[in-house]
């Protein structure tokens, strides 16, 4: 029972944790969502429930050194500041009705930098691309794949670095520093020069219904082999000039992830055993 409490307590912090990296003394960014609404005063785009597919190589050279090729896409569920919620109520986060959507569509590279005994591995990002959408029509859909990458063109970045882990029970973490924007919708976010953000991804094995009939993300097709994750995360924005809080290292993620990985193992054997 002590055990259960602690994993619960664990992941119910997850959210929490990914927004822990915050910018200090950062100056807060307005957006203006053309005939939609206009909202002020948040630095943090908070996602909903995402899907990370990361496909794998061949397991004959799936060693250190090997690239892999990630694929990630989601829906923003909300504005923040730090970690205070900011008035949005037209932004739509279900994929259908009436108000505004906000997507985004992340694709990138890394290298494998170290796998475990267990077949989880780390790696470092070392290319990478993403691109936030605003939709006046909301249409996203996780099992056709479609309705992410539609829409006007808010941010646009081609300029990535940072590294991840996945352990072998579905827990992980990938964080994703997109260094310049290549393309800043000036007719929503004004002359405000966004300097970089930080992408934050807290892998989620315990959504199994999330992922559930996704046959393909970002237009790359699940296959045999591939990995497909529940994800849930935020883009904090900070404009050219902030000064940045060290992020939570990596190696922290990965210890709360092998904690999660042996709670979960804990518990699958033990069902086990009971049935």
């Amino acid at each position: 029972m002590i055990l259960k409490k602690q994993m619960m307590l664990f992941v119910s912090a997850l959210p929490a944790l990914i927004v822990t990296t915050e910018v200090v003394n950062a100056s807060v960014l307005t957006a203006n969502y053309a005939a939609s609404e206009t909202v002020t005063d948040f630095n943090n785009y908070d996602f909903g429930g995402g899907v990370l597919l990361i496909k794998a190589p061949e397991p004959s050279t799936f060693n250190i050194g090997s690239i892999i090729n990630g694929h990630y896409q989601t829906y923003v569920n909300g504005h923040q500041k730090g970690l205070s919620g900011v008035s949005n109520p037209l932004l739509n986060s279900e994929g259908f009705g009436t108000g505004y959507e906000l997507t985004m569509v992340t694709n990138f590279s890394a290298s494998i930098t170290e796998i475990t005994s267990t077949g989880g591995f780390g790696f470092n990002v070392v290319s990478g691309s993403a691109s936030l959408f605003l939709d006046e029509t909301p249409d996203y859909n996780f099992s056709s794949d479609t309705g992410f990458s539609n829409g006007e063109v808010l941010l646009t970045s081609s300029q990535a670095l940072g590294g991840g882990y996945v352990s072998a029970f579905g827990f992980g973490i990938v964080s994703v520093d997109f260094l310049s924007f290549s393309y800043e919708n000036s007719a929503v976010y004004g002359s405000t020069t966004i300097g970089e953000a930080t992408a934050l991804f807290a892998l989620n094995a315990n959504a199994p219904e999330q992922i559930a009939g996704i046959t393909s993300v970002a237009g790359s097709s699940v296959e045999k082999g591939d990995y497909l994750f529940a994800v849930d995360g935020n883009l904090q924005l900070s404009q050219m000039n902030d000064v940045i809080a060290t992020p939570l290292p990596l190696s922290a993620w990965f210890f709360g992830s092998a904690i999660l990985s042996l709670f979960s193992f804990s518990r699958r054997k033990k069902t086990k055993v009971v049935c």
